[in-house]
């Protein structure tokens, strides 16, 4: 091997290359009647095997490779079921942690960031909010929340300082629902769905994990100027962007789904929000246009409010837009964008295009839920709900996961004879209890 500069030629028997990817140990998994659907679940674990290096970055294979916190967001819920994340996060969330006390709180995009002044966006910036509190649900463990708790509310209260419009976040820098197919212009990649109306969601969430984590910490001043700062911006989101008859301004896909999944309205008027969802999906064909925003949550609030069958057809599409168009087309990891390889098997051509970006494998949380049935975990699994929705389509499905009490097995099948016949196997850890 020559090497410019060296007089002697290097010995290539001197060298070895080694792959490497996280050893953290595995703790969920899910297989179906659909080889398709199998192959998606391998891409989703492999692109978290191949990205949680130290940080996890959105990449591992171009010139970004950096630990950007909005994937890591919304990639959080199906990351703590797939492995055992929580010292990978407690780490993370220092490096993010470093970067707000270095900008007055202002949470970065990507952490470490290396000096990059850029940051303060929405969903990225609250990854320092959700990631402890997803940690949380998930393991009953509350001391991500409380060695945090100041990040927390300095992140709040830097959202606070800068947004131009009392309890809306306005006037600052937002990535929308990123890589969005609705966006009416095709050079932006924010999507339609207003940005203001995203980023204030999130900072009445925000606002609301730090209420709720200032009542552990008994700090009951905190806890109630935090929670009546989230009521605030939920009402001022309810002036803005809903009609006192639950009809929403802003009609796409994301914002139907982030108004269901953060209770923005009164009870009596999701029915209305989730028939405008569907409305919607029709207009659309029922396919996905949602981005790294809407993604995460659109099939969960279909399956939560008993749409379960749809939730199904969109999960099982095969063109595009879809997960398993990825699959067809011989993707062994999940891709960054529905199209980053042409039907012809070119590559997109757009220049931000990655075959390895985990972000829309958030759906395997969705899965794990609604398809498996394992939900509404409460202190680390304790208690539990076991309630599969069932679809022929998935008729033979099993799975398990390692829950801080021990293993839940689960495995079903449906239509096991002419009446129809279900047949349903847990196994519940010791010390647990499953509804």
């Amino acid at each position: 091997l020559k090497v410019e500069g060296l007089s002697t030629p290097l010995n290539t028997n001197d060298f070895h290359a080694k792959v490497i990817y996280s050893d953290m140990d595995n703790t969920g998994y899910i297989q179906t009647n659909n080889n398709k659907v199998n192959r998606l679940f391998e891409n989703i674990i492999w692109g978290q095997k191949s990205n949680f290096f130290d940080v996890p970055t959105d990449c591992p294979q171009r010139d970004e490779r950096l630990g950007w916190t909005g994937d890591a967001n919304v990639f959080s819920t199906t990351a703590l079921m797939n492995m055992d994340v929580f010292a990978f996060y407690r780490k993370y969330l220092k490096d993010i942690k470093i970067e707000q006390n270095l900008n007055d709180g202002r949470a970065p995009m990507y952490a470490p960031s290396f000096g990059n002044p850029d940051g303060g966006g929405a969903i990225w910036g609250d990854a320092t909010t959700f990631i402890p509190w997803n940690t949380y649900q998930a393991t009953g463990d509350n001391s991500l929340l409380i060695e945090h708790y100041d990040s927390m509310k300095s992140w709040v209260n830097w959202i606070s300082r800068n947004t131009t419009t009392e309890n809306l976040w306005t006037g600052c820098f937002q990535f929308g629902d990123w890589l969005a197919l609705d966006g009416e212009n095709p050079a932006m990649p924010t999507g339609k769905t207003d940005e203001d109306y995203i980023a204030s969601i999130y900072y009445h969430y925000s606002s609301y994990i730090v209420s709720e984590t200032a009542k552990m910490l008994d700090l009951s001043e905190e806890a109630i100027y935090y929670a009546t700062l989230s009521n605030n911006i939920k009402k001022a989101i309810q002036d803005e962007y809903i009609s006192k008859n639950g009809r929403l301004t802003v009609d796409t896909q994301t914002a139907y789904a982030l108004a269901l999944q953060f209770n923005l309205l009164p009870e009596e008027q999701n029915q209305r929000v989730l028939q405008d969802l569907i409305t919607r999906l029709h207009k659309d064909d029922d396919h996905l246009k949602t981005g790294f925003v809407g993604t995460p949550y659109i099939n969960k609030v279909l399956s939560k409010f008993g749409q379960h069958k749809l939730a199904t057809k969109i999960f099982l599409h095969e063109d595009y837009p879809s997960w398993l168009y990825a699959v067809n087309l011989g993707a062994t990891t999940v891709w960054e964008r529905w199209n980053s390889v042409q039907p012809d098997g070119s590559m997109n051509p757009e220049g931000m295009n990655s075959l390895n970006h985990y972000s829309i494998g958030a759906i395997m949380d969705w899965a794990y839920q609604y398809v498996l049935g394992i939900r509404n975990p409460k202190n680390g699994y304790r208690t539990f709900d076991i309630a599969p929705e069932f679809d022929y389509r998935l008729g033979n499905v099993s799975g398990h996961y390692d829950s801080p009490y021990g293993k839940i097995n689960l495995s079903y099948q449906i239509e096991t004879n002419d009446e129809h016949l279900i047949k349903l196997s847990v196994d519940i850890p010791f010390g647990s209890t499953a509804n």
